[in-house]
Protein backbone atom coordinates (compact mmCIF):
# COMPACT_ATOMS: atom_id res chain seq x y z
CA UNK A 1 0.00 0.00 0.00
CA UNK A 2 1.42 3.43 -1.01
CA UNK A 3 1.33 5.91 1.86
CA UNK A 4 2.00 9.48 0.34
CA UNK A 5 2.61 11.80 3.13
CA UNK A 6 2.90 15.43 1.97
CA UNK A 7 5.35 18.06 3.75
CA UNK A 8 3.71 20.94 5.21
CA UNK A 9 6.15 23.49 5.24
CA UNK A 10 7.29 26.42 7.24
CA UNK A 11 5.56 29.68 7.22
CA UNK A 12 5.70 29.83 10.65
CA UNK A 13 9.79 30.32 10.43
CA UNK A 14 11.22 31.43 13.55
CA UNK A 15 14.22 33.83 11.72
CA UNK A 16 14.77 33.00 8.59
CA UNK A 17 11.73 32.01 5.74
CA UNK A 18 11.27 28.27 5.12
CA UNK A 19 13.99 27.53 7.95
CA UNK A 20 12.51 25.07 10.97
CA UNK A 21 12.93 26.91 14.34
CA UNK A 22 15.13 26.15 16.33
CA UNK A 23 12.70 24.86 19.43
CA UNK A 24 9.28 24.04 20.91
CA UNK A 25 8.53 26.07 23.86
CA UNK A 26 6.26 24.60 26.47
CA UNK A 27 4.72 26.35 30.00
CA UNK A 28 4.61 23.73 32.86
CA UNK A 29 2.90 24.04 35.91
CA UNK A 30 1.31 21.81 39.12
CA UNK A 31 -0.47 24.83 39.72
CA UNK A 32 1.75 25.80 42.62
CA UNK A 33 4.94 25.76 40.52
CA UNK A 34 5.63 27.05 37.00
CA UNK A 35 8.66 26.23 34.74
CA UNK A 36 9.27 26.82 31.50
CA UNK A 37 10.89 24.11 29.38
CA UNK A 38 11.82 23.78 25.60
CA UNK A 39 12.43 21.39 23.01
CA UNK A 40 13.83 20.59 19.98
CA UNK A 41 12.09 21.07 17.11
CA UNK A 42 13.08 18.38 15.47
CA UNK A 43 13.38 13.98 15.76
CA UNK A 44 14.25 13.01 18.84
CA UNK A 45 13.10 16.10 20.24
CA UNK A 46 14.96 16.19 23.05
CA UNK A 47 13.92 18.02 25.66
CA UNK A 48 15.64 20.86 28.20
CA UNK A 49 13.20 20.91 31.12
CA UNK A 50 13.13 23.86 33.81
CA UNK A 51 15.38 26.79 32.05
CA UNK A 52 12.73 29.43 33.65
CA UNK A 53 11.30 29.42 36.60
CA UNK A 54 7.82 31.67 35.89
CA UNK A 55 4.00 31.65 37.91
CA UNK A 56 2.13 29.14 38.16
CA UNK A 57 -0.86 30.48 36.11
CA UNK A 58 1.07 31.66 33.27
CA UNK A 59 0.56 31.41 28.98
CA UNK A 60 3.54 32.19 26.20
CA UNK A 61 3.93 33.34 23.30
CA UNK A 62 6.95 33.81 21.25
CA UNK A 63 7.78 37.38 18.83
CA UNK A 64 10.89 38.81 17.45
CA UNK A 65 13.39 36.16 18.80
CA UNK A 66 12.27 36.02 22.23
CA UNK A 67 9.87 34.85 24.42
CA UNK A 68 6.76 36.24 26.50
CA UNK A 69 5.30 34.32 29.64
CA UNK A 70 2.27 36.09 30.12
CA UNK A 71 2.53 35.96 34.50
CA UNK A 72 -1.53 36.11 35.01
CA UNK A 73 -3.45 36.71 38.63
CA UNK A 74 -1.27 36.87 41.10
CA UNK A 75 1.66 37.81 39.41
CA UNK A 76 0.44 40.13 37.10
CA UNK A 77 3.85 40.93 34.67
CA UNK A 78 5.15 40.12 31.23
CA UNK A 79 8.19 38.03 31.68
CA UNK A 80 10.52 38.29 28.72
CA UNK A 81 13.32 35.82 28.01
CA UNK A 82 15.85 35.60 25.37
CA UNK A 83 17.00 32.32 23.89
CA UNK A 84 20.23 33.74 22.55
CA UNK A 85 21.07 33.55 27.16
CA UNK A 86 19.44 30.54 27.69
CA UNK A 87 16.46 31.62 28.03
CA UNK A 88 17.57 33.78 30.82
CA UNK A 89 14.70 36.39 32.19
CA UNK A 90 15.97 39.69 30.59
CA UNK A 91 12.81 41.74 32.28
CA UNK A 92 9.64 41.60 34.51
CA UNK A 93 7.29 44.32 33.66
CA UNK A 94 4.43 44.86 35.47
CA UNK A 95 0.84 45.07 34.35
CA UNK A 96 -0.31 46.44 37.54
CA UNK A 97 -1.68 44.79 40.57
CA UNK A 98 -3.94 41.96 40.47
CA UNK A 99 -4.96 43.09 37.12
CA UNK A 100 -4.96 39.84 35.63
CA UNK A 101 -3.14 39.98 31.98
CA UNK A 102 -4.78 37.42 29.46
CA UNK A 103 -2.42 36.82 26.73
CA UNK A 104 -0.03 39.32 24.43
CA UNK A 105 -0.02 40.60 20.80
CA UNK A 106 2.72 43.35 19.27
CA UNK A 107 2.15 45.45 16.54
CA UNK A 108 3.89 45.23 13.05
CA UNK A 109 6.96 46.84 13.82
CA UNK A 110 7.28 45.19 17.49
CA UNK A 111 7.58 48.56 19.44
CA UNK A 112 4.18 47.85 20.88
CA UNK A 113 2.99 45.21 23.18
CA UNK A 114 -0.53 45.00 23.59
CA UNK A 115 -2.12 43.06 26.76
CA UNK A 116 -5.59 42.47 27.80
CA UNK A 117 -6.15 42.81 31.06
CA UNK A 118 -8.93 41.03 32.62
CA UNK A 119 -9.35 43.11 35.85
CA UNK A 120 -9.12 46.28 34.37
CA UNK A 121 -11.58 45.85 31.43
CA UNK A 122 -9.01 47.41 29.20
CA UNK A 123 -6.12 46.42 26.75
CA UNK A 124 -2.49 47.68 28.11
CA UNK A 125 -0.19 48.99 25.58
CA UNK A 126 3.76 48.54 26.81
CA UNK A 127 6.73 49.21 25.08
CA UNK A 128 8.40 45.49 25.54
CA UNK A 129 11.47 46.45 25.41
CA UNK A 130 11.61 49.03 28.76
CA UNK A 131 7.76 48.43 29.91
CA UNK A 132 6.90 51.57 29.85
CA UNK A 133 2.80 52.39 30.20
CA UNK A 134 2.52 53.78 26.91
CA UNK A 135 -2.15 53.92 26.57
CA UNK A 136 -4.81 52.05 27.74
CA UNK A 137 -8.06 50.90 26.05
CA UNK A 138 -11.00 51.18 27.65
CA UNK A 139 -13.10 48.16 26.67
CA UNK A 140 -15.35 48.52 29.31
CA UNK A 141 -18.54 49.40 27.46
CA UNK A 142 -19.10 45.76 26.76
CA UNK A 143 -19.36 44.98 30.71
CA UNK A 144 -22.06 42.81 31.73
CA UNK A 145 -24.96 43.23 35.01
CA UNK A 146 -21.62 42.23 37.46
CA UNK A 147 -19.57 45.41 36.13
CA UNK A 148 -16.90 43.74 34.17
CA UNK A 149 -16.64 42.79 30.06
CA UNK A 150 -14.09 39.95 30.74
CA UNK A 151 -11.76 40.00 28.34
CA UNK A 152 -9.49 37.17 27.11
CA UNK A 153 -7.09 36.60 24.15
CA UNK A 154 -5.64 38.55 21.20
CA UNK A 155 -4.33 38.20 18.31
CA UNK A 156 -2.66 40.88 16.04
CA UNK A 157 -3.60 40.77 12.06
CA UNK A 158 -1.87 43.56 9.91
CA UNK A 159 -2.11 46.64 12.01
CA UNK A 160 -5.37 45.93 14.11
CA UNK A 161 -5.71 44.04 17.21
CA UNK A 162 -8.55 41.48 17.91
CA UNK A 163 -9.40 40.97 21.55
CA UNK A 164 -12.04 38.57 22.86
CA UNK A 165 -14.50 39.84 25.21
CA UNK A 166 -16.02 36.74 27.01
CA UNK A 167 -18.83 38.22 28.97
CA UNK A 168 -18.85 36.50 31.98
CA UNK A 169 -21.07 36.70 35.51
CA UNK A 170 -19.00 36.34 37.90
CA UNK A 171 -21.56 35.84 40.86
CA UNK A 172 -22.91 32.89 38.98
CA UNK A 173 -19.85 30.40 38.66
CA UNK A 174 -18.47 33.02 35.27
CA UNK A 175 -21.55 31.39 33.18
CA UNK A 176 -21.71 33.22 29.91
CA UNK A 177 -24.04 36.44 29.84
CA UNK A 178 -25.59 37.56 26.69
CA UNK A 179 -23.73 37.64 23.52
CA UNK A 180 -19.64 38.35 23.59
CA UNK A 181 -17.30 39.58 21.08
CA UNK A 182 -14.29 40.06 19.06
CA UNK A 183 -13.10 44.23 19.70
CA UNK A 184 -11.06 45.82 16.97
CA UNK A 185 -8.48 47.91 17.70
CA UNK A 186 -6.26 50.03 15.43
CA UNK A 187 -2.99 49.87 16.54
CA UNK A 188 -1.60 52.64 14.18
CA UNK A 189 -4.04 55.14 16.62
CA UNK A 190 -4.28 52.73 19.62
CA UNK A 191 -8.09 53.20 19.24
CA UNK A 192 -11.22 50.98 18.69
CA UNK A 193 -12.47 50.32 15.33
CA UNK A 194 -16.20 50.60 14.70
CA UNK A 195 -17.37 47.13 13.07
CA UNK A 196 -20.86 48.21 12.31
CA UNK A 197 -20.85 52.28 11.32
CA UNK A 198 -24.24 52.12 10.67
CA UNK A 199 -25.33 50.90 14.53
CA UNK A 200 -24.80 53.81 16.97
CA UNK A 201 -21.84 53.82 19.38
CA UNK A 202 -18.55 51.56 18.24
CA UNK A 203 -19.21 48.22 17.82
CA UNK A 204 -17.22 45.17 18.44
CA UNK A 205 -17.52 41.51 16.01
CA UNK A 206 -20.79 40.02 17.32
CA UNK A 207 -19.75 36.15 17.67
CA UNK A 208 -22.30 33.79 17.21
CA UNK A 209 -21.09 31.42 19.97
CA UNK A 210 -20.50 32.49 23.90
CA UNK A 211 -17.25 32.36 25.72
CA UNK A 212 -14.63 32.47 23.64
CA UNK A 213 -12.44 32.12 26.76
CA UNK A 214 -9.45 29.99 24.59
CA UNK A 215 -6.31 30.98 22.95
CA UNK A 216 -7.52 33.12 19.33
CA UNK A 217 -5.42 31.62 16.56
CA UNK A 218 -5.16 31.71 12.20
CA UNK A 219 -6.66 29.65 10.08
CA UNK A 220 -5.39 30.94 6.47
CA UNK A 221 -6.83 34.40 6.50
CA UNK A 222 -9.46 33.91 9.12
CA UNK A 223 -9.31 33.85 12.82
CA UNK A 224 -9.91 30.72 14.57
CA UNK A 225 -11.78 31.15 17.59
CA UNK A 226 -13.10 28.33 20.03
CA UNK A 227 -16.37 29.45 21.64
CA UNK A 228 -17.47 26.94 24.56
CA UNK A 229 -20.40 28.35 25.91
CA UNK A 230 -22.09 26.83 29.03
CA UNK A 231 -19.54 23.88 29.97
CA UNK A 232 -21.63 20.83 29.83
CA UNK A 233 -24.11 22.32 27.54
CA UNK A 234 -24.15 21.68 23.81
CA UNK A 235 -24.21 24.81 23.01
CA UNK A 236 -20.76 26.09 21.14
CA UNK A 237 -18.33 25.10 19.06
CA UNK A 238 -15.13 26.42 16.92
CA UNK A 239 -16.48 29.70 14.79
CA UNK A 240 -14.66 31.43 11.85
CA UNK A 241 -13.89 35.06 12.04
CA UNK A 242 -13.34 37.25 8.70
CA UNK A 243 -10.53 40.31 9.78
CA UNK A 244 -10.85 42.23 6.80
CA UNK A 245 -15.03 41.72 6.61
CA UNK A 246 -14.88 42.20 10.66
CA UNK A 247 -17.40 39.64 10.92
CA UNK A 248 -18.12 36.15 12.00
CA UNK A 249 -18.89 33.37 9.39
CA UNK A 250 -20.20 31.49 12.11
CA UNK A 251 -19.13 27.40 12.85
CA UNK A 252 -16.99 25.42 11.15
CA UNK A 253 -18.14 22.87 13.85
CA UNK A 254 -20.37 22.46 16.43
CA UNK A 255 -20.03 20.85 19.73
CA UNK A 256 -22.88 18.41 18.77
CA UNK A 257 -20.67 17.02 16.08
CA UNK A 258 -17.61 16.93 18.30
CA UNK A 259 -19.55 15.29 21.31
CA UNK A 260 -18.28 17.88 24.05
CA UNK A 261 -17.03 21.16 25.04
CA UNK A 262 -14.95 22.47 22.72
CA UNK A 263 -11.32 23.63 24.30
CA UNK A 264 -8.23 24.89 22.03
CA UNK A 265 -8.29 24.48 18.23
CA UNK A 266 -6.15 24.15 15.63
CA UNK A 267 -6.23 25.04 11.75
CA UNK A 268 -4.59 22.93 9.21
CA UNK A 269 -6.55 23.45 6.14
CA UNK A 270 -9.53 23.39 4.37
CA UNK A 271 -10.02 19.90 5.13
CA UNK A 272 -8.53 19.05 8.44
CA UNK A 273 -8.82 20.94 11.85
CA UNK A 274 -8.13 19.55 15.40
CA UNK A 275 -9.90 20.21 18.47
CA UNK A 276 -9.67 19.36 22.37
CA UNK A 277 -13.18 18.02 23.26
CA UNK A 278 -14.15 17.42 26.60
CA UNK A 279 -16.88 15.03 27.45
CA UNK A 280 -19.53 15.40 30.08
CA UNK A 281 -17.31 13.51 32.51
CA UNK A 282 -14.86 15.19 32.16
CA UNK A 283 -12.15 13.38 29.93
CA UNK A 284 -10.17 15.34 27.23
CA UNK A 285 -9.72 13.62 23.47
CA UNK A 286 -8.09 14.98 20.75
CA UNK A 287 -10.69 14.98 17.92
CA UNK A 288 -9.83 15.51 13.90
CA UNK A 289 -12.70 17.66 11.89
CA UNK A 290 -12.98 18.46 8.65
CA UNK A 291 -14.05 22.66 8.89
CA UNK A 292 -15.16 23.07 5.31
CA UNK A 293 -18.28 20.50 6.19
CA UNK A 294 -18.34 20.83 10.18
CA UNK A 295 -18.21 16.64 10.01
CA UNK A 296 -15.74 13.70 9.65
CA UNK A 297 -15.26 13.80 13.00
CA UNK A 298 -12.52 10.99 14.53
CA UNK A 299 -10.63 10.79 17.99
CA UNK A 300 -7.25 11.25 17.59
CA UNK A 301 -5.84 11.21 21.42
CA UNK A 302 -8.10 9.29 23.43
CA UNK A 303 -7.55 10.62 27.38
CA UNK A 304 -8.07 9.38 30.53
CA UNK A 305 -8.94 12.61 32.13
CA UNK A 306 -9.13 16.09 31.42
CA UNK A 307 -5.59 15.69 30.69
CA UNK A 308 -5.19 17.71 27.30
CA UNK A 309 -4.74 21.63 27.58
CA UNK A 310 -2.78 22.78 24.73
CA UNK A 311 -1.71 21.99 21.45
CA UNK A 312 0.38 23.96 18.47
CA UNK A 313 1.42 23.27 14.58
CA UNK A 314 4.69 23.72 13.98
CA UNK A 315 6.69 24.42 10.94
CA UNK A 316 6.78 21.02 9.64
CA UNK A 317 3.37 20.29 9.99
CA UNK A 318 3.53 18.18 12.95
CA UNK A 319 1.24 18.84 15.93
CA UNK A 320 2.60 19.00 19.15
CA UNK A 321 -0.03 18.31 22.15
CA UNK A 322 0.37 19.22 25.93
CA UNK A 323 0.00 16.11 27.95
CA UNK A 324 -0.23 16.08 31.65
CA UNK A 325 -1.98 12.20 32.02
CA UNK A 326 -0.47 11.76 35.73
CA UNK A 327 2.93 9.68 35.46
CA UNK A 328 2.99 10.33 31.56
CA UNK A 329 3.15 14.11 31.32
CA UNK A 330 5.02 15.24 28.33
CA UNK A 331 4.57 16.78 24.57
CA UNK A 332 3.27 13.87 21.95
CA UNK A 333 3.70 14.99 18.43
CA UNK A 334 1.24 13.88 15.45
CA UNK A 335 1.71 14.21 12.19
CA UNK A 336 -0.71 17.24 11.40
CA UNK A 337 -1.71 16.11 7.75
CA UNK A 338 -3.19 12.20 9.01
CA UNK A 339 -3.19 12.44 12.56
CA UNK A 340 -0.42 9.60 12.92
CA UNK A 341 1.55 9.89 16.29
CA UNK A 342 5.10 10.17 15.83
CA UNK A 343 7.72 9.02 17.94
CA UNK A 344 7.58 8.63 21.91
CA UNK A 345 6.48 10.95 24.48
CA UNK A 346 8.74 13.93 25.36
CA UNK A 347 9.13 14.19 28.85
CA UNK A 348 9.57 18.26 29.78
CA UNK A 349 9.89 18.04 33.66
CA UNK A 350 5.84 19.46 35.41
CA UNK A 351 2.97 19.08 33.40
CA UNK A 352 2.38 21.17 30.18
CA UNK A 353 0.22 23.29 30.09
CA UNK A 354 0.75 25.82 26.93
CA UNK A 355 2.84 24.88 23.94
CA UNK A 356 5.17 28.03 22.76
CA UNK A 357 5.59 27.98 18.93
CA UNK A 358 8.35 30.46 17.92
CA UNK A 359 6.68 33.35 15.34
CA UNK A 360 3.17 32.74 16.86
CA UNK A 361 1.94 36.29 17.26
CA UNK A 362 3.41 37.55 14.13
CA UNK A 363 2.65 38.72 10.66
CA UNK A 364 4.47 35.24 9.84
CA UNK A 365 1.99 33.22 11.66
CA UNK A 366 -0.61 31.64 8.70
CA UNK A 367 -1.07 27.55 8.63
CA UNK A 368 2.10 25.93 6.42
CA UNK A 369 1.88 25.78 2.55
CA UNK A 370 1.76 22.37 0.52
CA UNK A 371 5.86 22.58 -0.80
CA UNK A 372 7.58 19.16 -1.22
CA UNK A 373 6.51 15.40 -0.36
CA UNK A 374 7.53 12.29 1.12
CA UNK A 375 5.84 8.96 -0.07
CA UNK A 376 7.23 5.53 1.43
CA UNK A 377 6.00 1.98 -0.13
CA UNK A 378 5.04 -0.44 0.49
CA UNK A 379 3.71 0.13 4.40
CA UNK A 380 3.64 -1.86 6.42
CA UNK A 381 7.08 -2.94 5.10
CA UNK A 382 9.21 -6.69 5.04
CA UNK A 383 12.08 -6.99 4.44
CA UNK A 384 12.43 -3.42 2.57
CA UNK A 385 10.61 -0.14 1.57
CA UNK A 386 11.36 2.56 -0.83
CA UNK A 387 11.33 6.13 -0.01
CA UNK A 388 11.04 8.90 -2.40
CA UNK A 389 11.67 12.53 -1.73
CA UNK A 390 10.67 14.96 -4.23
CA UNK A 391 12.53 18.20 -4.22
CA UNK A 392 11.92 21.47 -5.61
CA UNK A 393 15.07 22.76 -6.06
CA UNK A 394 18.53 21.33 -6.13
CA UNK A 395 20.14 21.62 -2.41
CA UNK A 396 21.25 19.64 0.78
CA UNK A 397 18.75 16.66 1.83
CA UNK A 398 19.54 14.36 5.15
CA UNK A 399 17.09 11.50 5.08
CA UNK A 400 17.53 9.25 8.43
CA UNK A 401 15.37 6.76 10.41
CA UNK A 402 14.66 6.62 13.83
CA UNK A 403 13.56 3.95 15.97
CA UNK A 404 10.42 4.71 18.25
CA UNK A 405 12.24 6.12 21.46
CA UNK A 406 13.93 8.58 18.89
CA UNK A 407 17.30 6.86 18.24
CA UNK A 408 18.51 7.29 14.86
CA UNK A 409 19.38 4.14 13.33
CA UNK A 410 20.22 4.70 9.65
CA UNK A 411 21.44 7.37 7.36
CA UNK A 412 20.06 7.50 3.11
CA UNK A 413 21.38 10.44 2.63
CA UNK A 414 23.71 13.28 3.28
CA UNK A 415 24.45 16.07 1.16
CA UNK A 416 23.87 18.22 -1.52
CA UNK A 417 20.70 16.30 -4.75
CA UNK A 418 19.42 17.26 -7.89
CA UNK A 419 16.38 18.53 -7.89
CA UNK A 420 13.78 16.63 -8.80
CA UNK A 421 12.35 13.08 -7.48
CA UNK A 422 15.20 10.38 -5.87
CA UNK A 423 14.51 7.24 -4.19
CA UNK A 424 16.13 5.61 -1.58
CA UNK A 425 15.83 2.03 -0.32
CA UNK A 426 16.02 0.81 3.35
CA UNK A 427 16.42 -2.82 4.28
CA UNK A 428 16.61 -3.14 7.85
CA UNK A 429 19.65 -5.66 9.47
CA UNK A 430 19.48 -6.14 12.98
CA UNK A 431 15.79 -4.37 13.56
CA UNK A 432 13.26 -5.61 15.70
CA UNK A 433 9.43 -5.30 13.95
CA UNK A 434 7.72 -1.93 14.56
CA UNK A 435 6.98 1.29 14.43
CA UNK A 436 10.31 3.55 12.99
CA UNK A 437 10.26 7.13 11.90
CA UNK A 438 11.97 8.32 8.68
CA UNK A 439 12.71 12.19 8.32
CA UNK A 440 13.56 14.36 5.23
CA UNK A 441 15.30 17.50 5.65
CA UNK A 442 15.85 19.90 2.61
CA UNK A 443 16.03 23.27 2.37
CA UNK A 444 12.47 23.99 2.22
CA UNK A 445 11.61 22.37 5.17
CA UNK A 446 11.09 18.88 6.85
CA UNK A 447 8.47 16.01 6.33
CA UNK A 448 8.32 12.84 8.74
CA UNK A 449 6.33 9.72 7.54
CA UNK A 450 5.51 6.61 10.35
CA UNK A 451 7.08 3.43 8.81
CA UNK A 452 6.30 0.28 10.36
CA UNK A 453 8.42 -2.90 9.77
CA UNK A 454 6.80 -6.50 9.99
CA UNK A 455 8.97 -9.84 10.30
Amino acid sequence: MRNSLRLLAGLLAFAAPAAAQPFVGVVCTDYVTGKFSVCEADVPWTATPDVATIHSDAVGRAHGGRVYIVNRLGADNLQVLDPAQDFATLHEFSTGTATNPQGVAFSPDGSKAYLPRQNADDVLVMDPETGEWLDTIDLSAWADADGSCEVGDCIAVGDRLFVAILRLNRNLYWTPVGDSYLAVIDMTTDTLVDCAPGTPGVQAIALAGKNPSWELSRAGELILCSCVGFYGLADGGVELVDPAALASLGYCVTESALGGDVGDAVWVSETRAYAIVTDTNGVTRVKAFNPSTGGGVWVVAPGTGYVYTDMELDAAGELFLADRTPGAEGLRVYLAETGEALGHRIPVGLAPFDVVMPAAGTAAETPPALLARLDVWPNPFNPAVTLSVELPAAGPLALRIFDALGKPVATLAEGVQPAGRREFVWRPEGLASGVYLARAETAAGAASARLVMLK
